[in-house]
């Protein structure tokens, strides 16, 4: 069975590994300008969204519920990055409540980089709960950031 299944599993982690990419470049570009972050995440967010369906497609059944999970904390992770970035882009900040922004940003990017890991780790994995246990302590350190709070 693991022939069958092995080639679209690499396209499903090669697809993981973009998303990642785009994770690493918004880290990068937070140290250096907070505000170039927004542009990054169109594509990566379009990507986890399609995941789904690639995934049934490529195996004929649904997703394994710990993956599933995670791609939708995944997806929330983006949606709230988006949000955050809006409003600091409609908000006026002080140089010193911009640097600290743009920390917090790097630190909900870190939880963001993790989940993308446990999700990578989840595919070749039987485990559930252990997955669920530390997916759920990645959303609260992640939730700790708020970045809807400039």
């Amino acid at each position: 069975m693991a022939h069958f299944t092995t080639h679209k599993l690499l396209e499903l982690a090669a697809c993981r590994n973009v998303r990642s990419g785009y994770v690493r470049d918004a880290q990068r570009a937070a140290a250096d300008n907070i505000y170039t972050v927004e542009h990054l995440i169109r594509v990566p967010l379009a990507l986890a969204r399609e995941e789904k369906a690639d995934f049934f497609s490529a195996f004929a059944e649904a997703m394994p519920r710990q993956l599933q999970m995670s791609l939708e904390a995944e997806i929330d992770l983006w949606e709230d990055l988006q949000r955050g970035l809006r409003l600091l882009r409609e908000s006026n900040v002080t140089e010193t409540e911009l640097d600290a922004y743009a920390a917090k940003v790097r630190g909900y990017l870190a939880c963001h980089r993790d989940v993308l890991r446990l999700e990578e780790e989840m595919v070749t994995s039987c485990l559930v709960m252990h997955y669920e246990k530390r997916l759920d302590e990645l959303l609260t350190t992640a939730a700790s950031y708020d970045l809807t709070r400039i």
